[in-house]
């Protein structure tokens, strides 16, 4: 499945509530993507392919694309952290990189709270895809021996360990 196409999965009204909610996070990205472009190219970069991702994952209904920006923002987040222990550890001094680590430090609540609702995204795209295409029966989509329905008792030669 082509991560950028439309899986054809209607919204539902969570959904649409949490769409609402992702897109401004994707404007929030946007910004501090700009804004980190100044200060360090390849974090500002990564930050507006995560905007980018969040945008897509809306607009084509694709899980895999929530997935994706979960992983890509963890990365991103854990030097957030990293930065904000280092700022905590020099006593809160801001030095001549002052604007660097308060870009730092602002990314640090963004990625908590972008994480947390890509994440309940994820999930309610999943469930609605799932219910689309294997159905809401899931007992047929487990059952890979062909089985008729009878259950037996295992009846081979078992082996005791110990």
């Amino acid at each position: 499945m082509l991560c950028c196409m439309p899986t054809g999965i209607v919204p539902t009204p969570y959904l649409n509530k949490l769409y609402k909610v992702i897109w401004s996070a994707c404007l929030v990205q946007v910004g501090l993507g700009v804004l980190n472009l100044a200060v360090e190219a390849w974090s500002g970069f990564m930050m507006m392919i995560g905007a980018l991702l969040l945008y897509c994952s809306t607009q084509s209904a694709n899980w895999c694309l929530c997935m994706c920006y979960i992983v890509l923002s963890m990365m991103d987040f854990f030097s957030g952290v990293l930065l904000l222990g280092n700022f905590y550890m020099s006593a809160g001094v801001l030095t001549k990189k002052g604007f660097f680590v308060g870009l730092g430090l602002l990314k640090v609540p963004f990625y908590i709270v972008s994480i947390y609702y890509a994440f309940l995204c994820y999930k309610e795209l999943k469930a609605l895809y799932i219910e689309k295409f294997v159905g809401t029966d899931m007992t047929g989509a487990w059952n890979f021996a062909g089985d008729s329905g009878q259950r037996q008792p295992f009846s081979g030669q078992g082996y005791r360990v110990g």
